[in-house]
C-alpha cells in the first residue's frame, strides 16, 4: 500500500512539473525582434487608418540598450536586444519598443522600472495610453493611442 501511495505521489508530481513546463513554454515568442513587432502590428485590432499608419508610417530600427536607458533615465539598463518603432513624420505620438532581456534578468522588476521611467515621457508627449508587458524574456513598451490593442496582440502571439 505504501508503495502504491508513493508511486501515485511521484506520478502526480511529474504531471504537475510537466504542466508547469508547458505553461511556461507557452509564453515564449520566437523570431527576430523586428518580425515579432511586425506580427504585433499585423494582429492588433485597430481601424484601417491606424493599420495603414502601422504599415507605412513607421520606421523600425535596432536600438542600443544604453540609448534607450539614457533616453528614459534608467541608470542601470540591462544589455538587452532592443528594436524600436517611431513615426516617419514629426508630431505623431507613437513609440513602440520590444526588448529581449538577457538571461538572469528579473523581468518583472525591470518592467516596473521601465513603466516608471516611461510614465514621465508619456506625460510630456500628451499621449494618455501606455503599456509595458512581458512574455518570457520579451518586454514590450508601447506609448500610443489605444496601447492596450498592441498589448492584446502581444499576448495573442504568446499563446
Amino acid at each position: 500500500m505504501k508503495k502504491l501511495v508513493a508511486w501515485l505521489l511521484a506520478a502526480s508530481m511529474l504531471l504537475l512539473l510537466a504542466a508547469c513546463a508547458a505553461e511556461e513554454s507557452g509564453t515564449a515568442i520566437s523570431g527576430a525582434l523586428p518580425e515579432i513587432l511586425d506580427r504585433i502590428y499585423d494582429t492588433a485590432q485597430v481601424d484601417d487608418e491606424t493599420r495603414d499608419f502601422l504599415k507605412t508610417g513607421l520606421v523600425t530600427t535596432d536600438l542600443p540598450s544604453e540609448a534607450l536607458g539614457e533616453g528614459l533615465g534608467i541608470e542601470e539598463m540591462p544589455k538587452a536586444d532592443v528594436v524600436a518603432s517611431e513615426p516617419t513624420a514629426e508630431g505623431v505620438p507613437f513609440f513602440a519598443c520590444l526588448l529581449r532581456m538577457p538571461g538572469g534578468t528579473d523581468v518583472e522588476a525591470f518592467k516596473t522600472e521601465l513603466f516608471d521611467a516611461a510614465a514621465s515621457c508619456v506625460e510630456r508627449s500628451g499621449v494618455q495610453d501606455m503599456c509595458v508587458e512581458s512574455a518570457g524574456d520579451l518586454v514590450l513598451l508601447v506609448v500610443a493611442e489605444n496601447a492596450e490593442k498592441y498589448s492584446e496582440a502581444f499576448f495573442a502571439l504568446a499563446e
